[in-house]
């Protein structure tokens, strides 16, 4: 199930974009990755999440590799722990939301607007030169 929703609705969901953007003569996908495609987070264990989170990284950059010559952009931004309903469930938790602040060197969890900024940028001709990147939303935690 996690593997469906996180990994196949992506690939999906670019495959079923990419002939109108050729059509128009590109484009800019921005999938949604995960710090934990980058890391295996503490104290939770999330094997199937992090794998398909992973998976989402390899794919953007081999949409990217694929599409650049149709002037179609493929990024992806990993987010870390942010202010929503996802999260909110571990944030009450006392045995992971220590660990999670204490791991993020800004000591916070981020705000759902800063996420938005960035897939704003990714998908803007701000960021026209920019194909297959990960760009890593996360307070500082994968520095760690």
């Amino acid at each position: 199930m996690v593997m469906t929703l996180n990994m196949d609705s992506v690939f999906w969901c670019s495959q079923a974009a990419i002939p109108s953007m050729r059509r128009t003569g590109g484009g800019a996908i921005v999938n949604i990755g995960s710090m934990s495609g980058i890391v295996s987070n503490i104290p939770q264990n999330q094997v199937a999440y992090n794998s398909s989170k992973a998976a989402v990284h390899m794919m953007t950059k081999s949409l990217a590799s694929e599409l650049a010559m149709d002037d179609i952009r493929v990024n992806a931004v990993a987010p870390g722990y942010i202010d929503t309903d996802m999260s909110r469930g571990g944030m009450a938790n006392p045995d992971r939301f220590p660990v999670w602040r204490d791991m993020t060197p800004m000591r916070r969890v981020g705000r759902p607007e800063e996420v938005a900024a960035a897939v704003l940028f990714l998908a803007s001709e701000a960021s026209s030169y920019v194909t297959g990147d990960v760009l890593v939303i996360d307070g500082g935690y994968t520095t760690r």
